[in-house]
C-alpha cells in the first residue's frame, strides 16, 4: 500500500524547458539503475530463444506491444490523471495493480528499485515538496510523479517512457547477443515505427482490459534469477 501526499501545482515553465525535462527523465544518465536490468532478455539469449537481429526485434516488439502496451503505459496514463485530480486512493490502487502484474521476483525488484531511486532524486531536486511514501512504489508511478511535477503532458510522458524502455532493451542486445552500434540503430529505427499504435491503444483500454500474459517472458525473468553467468542484475 502506498500513501502519497504531493503538491498538485505543476511548474509553469517554457515549452523548451519542459522538453529538456522530458529528455532528462528518459536519459540513460538518469540515476535509477535501469541499465542494470535486461528484463528477461539476457536469459532468452542464453537459452537460444533469440539469436539474430530479426528474432531480437520480434521479441522486443512483442513485449512492447503485449506487456508495456497493456500494463505499464495505460497505468501511467491513469496515474497522471490521478495526480492531476489529487486522487491519492486511485493513485495507490494503480501502484498496487502495477506491482501485482510483475510475474517474477526479478521484475518486482527492478520495478521497485527504480521507483525508489527516481523518488529519491525528485526529493533532492525539490526538497520543499512534500512526498510521503510508505511501501514499494512502481517505477511507472514514480515516473508519473516526475512527469506531473515537471509539466510533461501525458502523451509525451508515455512516449518517453516507452522510448526509455526500448532503448534499454536494444542496448542490452548489443552487449549480450552481441550486435554492433549500426545494427542497434537500425533496430531502434524499425521498432520505433510501432510506437504510435501502441500508445494510442494504451489510452483507449478500459480498466478491465488491462493486463498482459507473456509466459515465456515471465519464465525468462524467473530463470535469469539463478543464471550462472550474467551481465545484468537479478
Amino acid at each position: 500500500m502506498v500513501i502519497i501526499i504531493t503538491t498538485t501545482t505543476t511548474i509553469n515553465m517554457p515549452n523548451k524547458i519542459k522538453l529538456m525535462r522530458l529528455f532528462q527523465l528518459v536519459s540513460p544518465a538518469l540515476p535509477v539503475g535501469g541499465f542494470s536490468f535486461s528484463h528477461g532478455l539476457e536469459y532468452a539469449v542464453e537459452a537460444g530463444w533469440v539469436k539474430t537481429e530479426e528474432e531480437v526485434s520480434q521479441w522486443v516488439a512483442t513485449v512492447m506491444r503485449e506487456s508495456l502496451g497493456r500494463v505499464d503505459l495505460p497505468i501511467l496514463f491513469r496515474a497522471i490523471n490521478a495526480l492531476q485530480q489529487n486522487d491519492v486512493t486511485t493513485f495507490s490502487y494503480w501502484n498496487d495493480y502495477c506491482l501485482a502484474n510483475r510475474e517474477s521476483a526479478e521484475f518486482y525488484l527492478a520495478d521497485t528499485e527504480m521507483g525508489k531511486a527516481l523518488l529519491r532524486l525528485l526529493k533532492q531536486l525539490h526538497p520543499a515538496d512534500n512526498h510521503l511514501i510508505d511501501g514499494d512504489v512502481s517505477f511507472v508511478l514514480a515516473f508519473a510523479v516526475a512527469a506531473q511535477r515537471w509539466g510533461i503532458t501525458q502523451d509525451d510522458a508515455m512516449a518517453g517512457f516507452l522510448w526509455s524502455w526500448l532503448e534499454n532493451q536494444v542496448t542490452a542486445a548489443t552487449k549480450i547477443v552481441p550486435f554492433g552500434q549500426s545494427v542497434a540503430q537500425r533496430m531502434l529505427w524499425q521498432l520505433s515505427e510501432a510506437v504510435n499504435p501502441i500508445l494510442l491503444k494504451a489510452t483507449k483500454l478500459r480498466d478491465q482490459q488491462l493486463g498482459g500474459g507473456l509466459p515465456r517472458l515471465a519464465i525468462a525473468s524467473a530463470l535469469h534469477e539463478t543464471q550462472y553467468t550474467r551481465l545484468y542484475r537479478s
